[in-house]
């Protein structure tokens, strides 16, 4: 989230934070052997988080199950049981943390997606390294802390999603297509169907840049109080969370009722929900993925300068639109293979007479 550009004031909480990266995905970073240093072995840090958080063994009090609805599998209270479906979706969310500066932060974030049922945190290149501050405001989240997986490059965090969306607290000189919280939700999910999706969420002081903002198909804003719109990263996240919950679970609900029409047999009707689902996802199961994006824009970019379209230096705001223009129509992989045949072949790479017979 753009805490800065909301006017965001620090954090009271103190600068101490790198996420190791699981041990079965990555090399462990030099975190570890920070804490080690510092003498906090792994399981010293949940001592100490928890003491100094009042938590128990669990790492969620009785109170806080009441207050957030859930239980301790994580699921809703008794009248709103969670079907498969909709936790499928859900554990295909990513959240995106861009170079987050605060471990207070980071543990506040992983408390608010796991009372949603979200699992999926990734952090590029964090600032600093867990400690028993980010574990105690992560309150009995400490598992996603762990599982978190940490990227040197924001193509890397994306690699593999579908559809991207970037949060941000102000609009932008170049328009980009924007949903509301709920639409962001909606979207996410939708697409889930077919694969990972990620919610893109900047850093506290300065957002995201128009760069970054380029990876992203929408973006999206809370609909602060303009006279104080002061909104914690952590906060921002725990929006966009109830957001996905909510949705996913209404969703879950409409396809227990089967839609209903004169003359046709009701147990053989689809669902609102399941209808909607077909007609978006079954032809665009193939779209291309964030970091295979990435590779066409480089391709474009490197081929642009090479047949003297446009100057690198000077071509920023130019960079910014194609992405905009690739963004918006999606292609699909054949697509962006016949697109990148293309640029191979203004760039001199194939020549005209392989067609002659």
């Amino acid at each position: 989230m753009d805490a800065n550009e909301q006017n965001i004031p620090q954090d009271p909480m103190a600068e101490t934070a790198l996420v190791p990266r699981p041990a079965t995905d990555r090399p462990i970073p030099e975190s570890a052997a920070l804490n080690s240093e510092m003498g906090l072995s792994e399981a010293r840090l949940n001592e100490v988080a928890r003491s100094e958080s009042g938590l128990p063994e669990s790492g969620l009090s009785e109170s806080g199950l009441h207050q957030t609805g859930l239980s301790e599998s994580g699921l809703p209270e008794a009248g709103l049981s969670e079907e498969r479906p909709s936790k499928m979706r859900l554990s295909r969310v990513r959240f995106v943390l861009v170079e987050p500066s605060l471990s207070a932060n980071m543990g506040a974030v992983a408390r608010a997606m796991k009372t949603m049922g979200l699992t999926q945190l990734v952090l590029v290149r964090p600032q600093q390294a867990i400690d028993a501050e980010a574990l105690a405001r992560a309150a009995g989240a400490d598992d996603l802390l762990a599982q978190a997986m940490v990227c040197d490059s924001l193509t890397e965090a994306l690699s593999g999603c579908r559809l991207v969306i970037g949060s941000s607290a102000r609009a932008r000189s170049l328009a980009w297509p924007e949903v509301d919280p709920a639409g962001c939700a909606a979207q996410l999910l939708q697409e889930s169907v077919q694969g990972e999706v990620a919610l893109l969420l900047g850093r506290e002081r300065s957002g995201l840049t128009n760069d970054e903002l380029s990876h992203c198909h929408f973006l999206t804003r809370i609909a602060t109080n303009p006279d104080y719109s002061s909104l914690n990263i952590a906060a921002a996240a725990q929006v966009f969370a109830y957001e996905l919950r909510r949705t996913a679970l209404q969703w879950q609900a409409e396809a227990q009722i089967p839609a209903r029409a004169p003359g046709r047999n009701p147990a053989l009707e689809l669902s609102r929900a399941e209808r909607d689902e077909t007609d978006e996802t079954d032809e665009r199961a193939d779209l291309a993925t964030a970091d295979e994006m990435a590779g066409f824009y480089g391709h474009l970019e490197q081929t642009l300068a090479q047949i003297g379209f446009a100057d690198p230096a000077q071509s920023g705001t130019l960079r910014l639109r194609l992405r905009r223009l690739f963004n918006r129509a999606r292609p699909d992989r054949t697509e962006l293979n016949i697109l990148r045949g293309i640029l191979s072949a203004a760039a001199g790479r194939k020549r005209p007479d392989r067609f002659r017979r």
